[in-house]
């Protein structure tokens, strides 16, 4: 057995204690933050702050802004507590993708963008597709979700963004913009998406974009399936979409429509 030195694990400890301290920040009411903003209220050395912090931009803990040196937390911050006890946390969505990979056995997952990737925020998943990998998300451009996601992009950024995933792609991620464009048109206009998951092989996926004020940034929920599971796409996307209207606060609170909630748990149970 290994013997870690003292020191060392003490160096570990205070590592951990502020990626704690981090977390906790933002998640008490702060939209966003600098590096001297957080250097000064816990007194830390600039340079460990900044390397930290870019670390959990790396891991998706924290968005960093584009057009300035601040960060701000990201839906995946909220899904670490949200997906522990969703119902004690009033975690309404959490508790509904919970609610729909029990029920019907498949995965389901709530995503976003991270740079040029499709970025994992939550995800349930199931005995049916336990072989879809998630530790290298795929490119924005490459998955159907992905490609959802993108649509709510001006075309401005959009135009940045790929110019960027295409010149960052290995030779077998290389795609061509005018095809990808179609595509990200066609499922922007419609609001959903569905294809292959490019997450596991011979596993589709139904993909709906959120509302906007159900985050600060744009999300989409996916559910997965075998493609011999014979799911109708466009239903289940409307028995979802129903649902998660009745997550949209109204006036500061969320109100109950128990006559349309759980619709999809009907649709996908009943599916053949």
């Amino acid at each position: 057995m290994q013997i870690v030195p003292k020191i060392q694990r003490s160096k570990k400890c205070e590592m951990a204690k502020r990626v704690v301290e981090v977390m906790t920040y933002f998640s008490q009411g702060r939209d966003e933050a600098s590096v001297m903003e957080i250097v000064r209220r816990y007194k830390w050395p600039q340079s460990s702050t900044s390397e930290l912090l870019t670390t959990l931009v790396d891991l998706g803990i924290l968005y960093k802004l584009t057009d300035s040196r601040r960060y701000r937390a990201s839906p995946r911050l909220a899904a670490l507590g949200y997906g522990v006890d969703a119902e004690a946390t009033n975690g309404r969505l959490f508790s509904y993708i919970n609610d729909l990979a029990r029920i019907h056995k498949f995965g389901v997952g709530l995503f976003g963008m991270s740079g040029v990737d499709v970025q994992v925020l939550h995800w349930r998943h199931s005995t049916e597709i336990e072989d879809c990998n998630l530790n290298r998300p795929p490119l924005l451009t490459s998955t159907v979700v992905g490609q959802l996601l993108l649509s709510t992009l001006s075309e401005t950024r959009l135009t940045g963004l790929l110019w960027r995933t295409q010149s960052e792609a290995r030779p077998e991620e290389k795609f061509d913009s005018g095809v990808v464009r179609n595509r990200i048109a066609y499922f922007g206009s419609k609001g959903w998406s569905s294809g292959l998951s490019c997450f596991s092989a011979n596993i589709e996926i139904s993909a709906i974009l959120l509302p906007e004020n159900l985050g600060q940034t744009r999300m989409a929920l996916g559910i997965f399936y075998p493609r011999t599971a014979q799911v109708e796409s466009q239903l289940l996307v409307a028995a979802v979409k129903r649902d998660i209207e009745a997550m949209i606060p109204v006036n500061g609170s969320f109100i109950e429509r128990p006559d349309e909630t759980a619709s999809a748990l009907t649709a996908i149970a009943t599916a053949p």
